[in-house]
């Protein structure tokens, strides 16, 4: 009798233990399948997220596109109503022209800054042939890089009064095709900024820098002429000529009065 009793005490702790392991693992399952809804729905969330901010993104895009191209199509309007003798900041036409406007720096021949502020200008109708120059150049994978454009004629004296090699710096008497509006000093640059080799950098006074010189270092010869001639032909397709002795300079066919006015700044 006791030892049924033992038995007995024992189906019922057991029949206890099993049934309550049932009980923990129905909650754990009850609890897995909560966390794996709650996961579910964090994902639904955080993609519905990412859904619209997508969209939203590509909306602001397309308005910003809409907004540049607007922009542009008003800049142009405004230029072409321009008289062909205004000065122009090209900069402001083309914003991917280059800029190293030497004689705003220390960076020049004379080794003081004498331009106010870093601009580039030219005539409109000069500026007109240069874009189209530039656009010519960038379909074979160059952009323009210009060191200086109109020069007012103050500051030719000051050139003049500090050279003293007079062969490479116009005579302020009578003035220079820069304080014209209508001369350009340049280079080119490849893709990744790089000047392209002309053999000799900007305001070289020697006659490495003349166009007519070509007893380069053999090994950049080849490079260095052939820089020199796409640079040339191009500019001269649209209108500028070359001078003898400076291989960046480029003077437009059509001429106007010697100016003064300043650059503008502000």
């Amino acid at each position: 009798m006791k030892n049924l009793s033992y038995y007995i005490l024992f189906l019922f702790l057991s029949v206890f233990y099993f049934s309550s392991c049932s009980n923990q693992d129905s909650k754990k399952l009850q609890a897995s399948e909560e966390i794996q809804k709650l996961v579910q729905d964090s994902i639904k969330k955080i993609e519905a997220q990412r859904t619209e901010f997508i969209a939203d993104s590509l909306q602001r895009i397309e308005l910003q596109k809409q907004l540049q191209a607007k922009e542009e199509a008003e800049k142009k309007a405004y230029f072409e109503k321009l008289e062909d003798s205004v000065m122009v900041e090209l900069i402001n036409y083309d914003s991917t022209l280059v800029l190293d406007i030497r004689y705003a720096t220390e960076d020049n021949f004379m080794k003081q800054k004498v331009y106010p502020c870093a601009k580039a200008l030219l005539r409109k109708v000069a500026a007109e042939a240069l874009f189209e120059a530039h656009q010519k150049f960038k379909e074979k994978g160059y952009r323009i890089k210009i060191y200086d454009g109109y020069r007012p004629l103050s500051v030719q004296w000051i050139l003049w009064n500090t050279t003293t090699n007079k062969n490479y710096v116009a005579n302020p008497r009578k003035g220079s095709n820069h304080n014209k509006g209508c001369a350009v000093d340049m280079t080119l640059v490849d893709s990744l900024g790089n000047e392209l080799n002309m053999g000799t950098g900007y305001d070289f006074f020697g006659k490495e820098a003349h166009h007519t010189f070509t007893a380069f270092p053999i090994d950049t010869k080849d490079e260095i002429l052939k820089n020199r001639k796409t640079l040339k032909t191009i500019m001269a397709s649209v209108g500028f000529s070359s001078i003898s002795n400076e291989w960046w300079h480029y003077n437009f066919k059509i001429k106007y009065p010697v100016s003064d006015t300043s650059l503008p700044c502000e």
